[in-house]
């Protein structure tokens, strides 16, 4: 029996909960037990918005024990085997997910918070470029995968709706996710399914400071 325990960030409008539903789906049709949690709270005004998605896996002819099967939805500080994450800055807010064993898929995409007045003035808040996100999530783990997932959907499909298709297919790609790309594919309509395939084939989404798998 295995367990594998996935964390998505982001912010409000850059589809962490329906990315997480997706998954979901995806890991109970291909007969895992599936479990997960969702934040949305000031995400849906462009706040920090979070899903879990938990499923346990069994090896050919063995049987579900209750004793180590997973009976709550939201994973434990280190305890995610995968982070994805829709908006970098967002990584680091929920750093407190990693270990050294866990892999992150970055998108580049960042939005920076609204500053007051007074913030401005003295230059109070200080956002982190894409690099220092790196470098910090680096301090972790070593299996940071940066992708450019937003550029791609705009480029190809000229809106960044598709950018969460473009990252799943970009991680399926490189065996981040233990997914079936058919499985998750099934469960997608018109150009996200363009997406999915434009990330699964794609060789220069990843950005030259990817880490190792």
């Amino acid at each position: 029996m295995k367990h594998f325990n996935i964390i998505i960030c982001g912010v409000g409008g850059t589809g962490v909960i329906g990315l997480g539903e997706l998954l979901r789906k995806a890991a109970m049709l291909e007969g895992n037990r599936v479990l997960g949690t969702e934040s949305r709270g000031s995400g849906q005004r462009g706040g920090p918005a979070t899903a879990s998605v938990r499923f346990t896996t069994l090896d050919e002819n063995e049987e579900y024990n209750d004793h180590t099967t997973l009976w709550a939805g939201s994973v434990g500080a280190g305890g995610a085997d995968l982070m994805i994450a829709t908006e970098a800055a967002e990584a680091l807010r929920n750093a407190h997910y990693l270990s050294e064993h866990s892999r992150v898929v970055l998108n580049t995409f960042t939005l920076k918070p609204t500053q007051t007045r007074q913030e401005i003035k003295a230059k109070s808040l200080k956002y982190p470029s894409v690099e220092e996100v790196v470098a910090m999530l680096h301090q972790l783990t070593p299996h940071v995968h940066v992708f450019n997932a937003s550029e791609m959907s705009m480029q190809h499909f000229g809106s960044y709706r598709t950018t969460n298709p473009v990252l799943v297919g970009l991680a399926l790609a490189r065996d981040l996710l233990p997914l079936k790309k058919d499985t998750v594919k099934s469960l997608l309509k018109g150009v996200a399914k363009d997406a999915l395939e434009l990330g699964f084939q794609s060789e220069g989404g990843s950005k030259s400071n990817q880490g190792s798998s």
